[in-house]
């Protein structure tokens, strides 16, 4: 474990001429490191980065921010003149790159030589509702398939289409720059890699993997994908026709054995999306680890092969071809569907563990535990 802090500079600068005492230093490869016998200072090379990348509260203190500093103190057990040392560093360097410290630990933005602010305080938390889908055979894989996806959400909800996309924070990437062509092609190479998608508000977040089913301890990894708005905007009822239309549509296109709407209360605000801490609630569903349908259910839910056959009286579903939809008249109301899932369909909870991760006692699927 590290002690980690970021520093975002509004000025570019050779770190050489920012670290302390810098012949102590020894730069190796993209890392200028300072170590001692049982501890060490890393800080990586300065970085471009969007302003947007940078906390709220950061910018508040320094516009303009265009440049990021990671500086690590290993381990997080170190001594306290190890911890001095790392706020010397970071205090210089913020001073070099005239700009702030962020430290993630204790959620606190800083000038050199000025009190922090607390990054807690600043931050309304929020609601979310979070489309989620999960199937089998992907249509993302074949030809063309993911520009599909992202004429359908250029049709429904235009602010879904990722404006930033890369394989890591932040992202690297303007579609306005590149184009969705460009986007396109990105997406369908690295299906499999967890790409980082940036989409506008009100979509705060959008992700999707797609790899062969294989086997996951109790259940399987599914492919998936995931959208979520703020809960707020669909105060507005064009906003909510049009999640509801792209939620269709989605589904209509991914196929799904399984797809819920809910809403998760308790996430952050960024400008890049949201974030999330203890405090935030997620989907029963962790991710691609599929175990069985939740026993909770959401604003909506999308029902296809093969739990069709064994959920057959699914109250007020709405068939449309191979699928079956139940929904909310409104969601803006947040109120969940008033419905009693099979016991067999849902997760089984091991003995001794608050969480249900055992695959459900009815499987439907070719081969336990995979297909």
């Amino acid at each position: 474990m590290s002690y980690d802090l970021r520093i975002w500079g509004r000025i570019h600068a050779d770190l050489a001429t920012c670290l302390p005492t810098p012949r102590a230093w020894r730069l190796g490869g993209d890392q200028w490191t300072f170590g001692r016998r049982r501890w060490q200072l890393v800080a990586s090379q300065p970085r471009p980065v969007e302003a947007e990348d940078a906390p709220r509260e950061a910018r508040r203190l320094c516009p303009e921010l265009c440049v990021l500093v990671e500086l690590s103190l290993e381990p997080s057990g170190a001594p306290r003149r190890a911890y001095r040392r790392l706020l010397r560093a970071a205090e210089e360097l913020a001073a070099g790159l005239d700009g702030v410290i962020e430290d993630p630990q204790t959620a606190t933005v800083s000038r050199p030589g000025e009190a922090s602010l607390d990054m807690e305080a600043l931050t309304d938390r929020f609601a979310i509702v979070e489309l989620s889908w999960w199937y089998d055979s992907s249509p993302l894989l074949a030809q063309g398939g993911v520009g599909e996806l992202l004429r359908i959400l250029e049709r429904t909800m235009p602010e879904a289409v990722p404006r930033r996309f890369g394989l890591s924070e932040p992202p690297r990437y303007k579609t306005s720059r590149r184009g969705v062509p460009a986007l396109a092609r990105f997406i369908a190479d690295n299906l499999d890699n967890s790409p980082v998608l940036y989409t506008a508000p009100p979509v705060v977040a959008f992700s999707v993997r797609d790899d062969p089913a294989s086997n996951a301890g109790a259940g399987f990894r599914a492919n998936y994908l995931k959208l979520a708005v703020e809960l707020d905007s669909l105060r507005d009822p064009k906003r909510e026709s049009a999640l509801r239309g792209l939620w269709r549509e989605l589904s209509r296109f991914l196929q799904p054995f399984y797809g819920d709407v809910r809403v998760l209360r308790g996430w952050l605000r960024s400008d890049s999306g949201l974030y999330g801490d203890a405090r935030s609630e997620t989907h029963p569903v962790a991710g691609r680890h599929w175990r069985g349908v939740p026993a909770e259910p959401g604003l909506a839910l999308v029902l296809g092969p093969p739990y069709l056959e064994h959920w057959t009286a699914l109250p007020q579903a709405e068939r449309d071809d191979a699928l079956a939809f139940v929904e909310q008249p409104q969601w803006a109301s947040a109120e969940a569907l008033a419905l009693t899932v099979p016991a067999g369909l849902t997760p089984r909870r091991r003995e001794g563990n608050d969480r249900a991760d055992e695959r459900a006692e009815l499987w439907p699927f070719a081969a336990p535990g995979g297909r």
